[in-house]
């Protein structure tokens, strides 16, 4: 276990095939229930920083014909550890920022025709009145309903941690989190498909091992951070990304503050804009894809909205879960690069200044078509 620096929330939402999968480590089992539509909401100017009751009103969420993607089951555990990550390519510097170009190496090879796991975490901590969020959970139905109704994910390869459930074994602690993120890679083979999202609290701490160049590191605040600890960039790192093996894909979405390089990868990509100096001095590489949407910069905070749709949410996971949708519409394949400039267009036409950004374990074109 690390040893850091205990420190109050950075502020997220800144308001105060091969062998199988076993199941979810608590059997998770709930139907998906229609959420409210955030897709055909009415959008008022600028950001909404008005906390009322997310439940006031939940308007009709309609699903959309024709999900993509490949069914599976996960019934039996299997694991091996991962190869030693290979080294960076030559000339390419660690944690280099390409502004919104294409990174020098190749393209994802992950065809994701494989089985399929997620785990979606949304904290609103609700026994902490201080540091209330209103829009996180939200944020893991909208999620965990996408992930359902268009990429055939299904409750049998779908673990939901949020604060609202009252068995233990899926309210968003520690030690659920971390058991929740070696539960998704276990057994992961070519091909496979993995989400994780996160929103919630996000902060920083010291650096104790001298690989962040700014001298902190990034932090997620599980349920009970004020007994048990925050878990840093480095855990996540180790406990997600090097253990995705080559051919297989890791999707992640970090809707919180400080949340830029939440998962210490070594490639930092930025729309609109240069990102700022590295932060991270890493020679971290991954086997498989692993890619991180992530709400803000590691030196900016995110929003909680209410101005994006009836209820709150967060910034970066109803424009992901929109803008996904509205390409399923059209029937076009969208790439990348393409997904976070529209993205980042309509968080500024709403009024945000996040600055959203994608973050790689190993060079990747933004150029590629965006899969799950």
């Amino acid at each position: 276990m690390y040893s850091y620096q205990q420190q109050q929330p950075g502020g997220y939402y800144q308001q105060a095939g091969g062998t199988s999968y076993p199941p979810p480590p608590s059997g998770y089992g709930a139907t998906p229930q229609p959420g409210p539509n955030m897709y055909n909401s009415q959008f008022p100017t600028g950001p909404g920083m008005n906390y009322s009751n997310p439940w006031n009103q939940e308007p009709h969420y309609q699903p959309q014909p024709n999900p993509v993607g490949a069914a599976s089951q996960y019934t039996t555990p299997s694991y091996a550890a991962p190869a030693v990550p290979p080294p960076l390519p030559q000339g390419v510097a660690p944690h280099q920022s390409m502004g919104g170009h294409m990174m020098p190496g190749p393209s994802p090879t992950s065809q994701l025709t494989g089985r399929r796991r997620a785990l979606i975490i949304g904290i609103n901590y609700n026994d902490n009145p201080s540091v209330h969020l209103d829009g996180c959970i939200n944020d893991a139905v909208f999620i965990k309903y996408l992930l359902m109704s268009k990429f055939n994910f299904n409750d049998s390869n779908t673990l939901v941690l949020t604060d609202d459930q009252s068995d233990p074994l899926k309210r968003p602690t520690r030690q659920n989190i971390i058991q929740g993120m070696k539960w998704l890679v276990q057994g992961a083979q070519p091909g496979d498909s993995l989400w994780f999202s996160y929103s919630g609290h996000g902060g920083q701490t010291k650096d104790m091992n001298g690989d962040e160049i700014d001298g902190l590191d990034e932090t997620i605040l599980p349920l009970d951070y004020r007994t048990a600890g925050q878990i840093i960039d480095d855990e996540i790192f180790q406990l997600l990304a090097a253990n995705v093996p080559a051919g297989a894909r890791l999707t992640a979405v970090m809707d919180s503050c400080h949340s830029g390089t939440g998962m210490d990868l070594p490639f930092v990509y930025t729309m609109g804009r240069s990102a700022s100096s590295n932060q991270i001095a890493t020679t971290k590489t991954t086997q498989g894809d692993v890619i991180l949407f992530s709400s803000c910069r590691d030196d900016q905070t995110a929003a909680d909205a209410s101005s994006l749709s009836s209820v709150h949410t967060g910034v970066l996971s109803y424009l992901f879960c929109k803008t996904v949708e509205e390409d399923i519409k059209r029937g076009s394949h969208i790439s990348y690069g393409k997904m976070m400039q529209d993205m980042l267009a309509l968080a500024q036409q709403k009024g945000f200044r996040q600055a959203l950004q994608i973050s790689t374990g190993r060079p990747f074109d933004l150029q590629t078509s965006f899969i799950i």
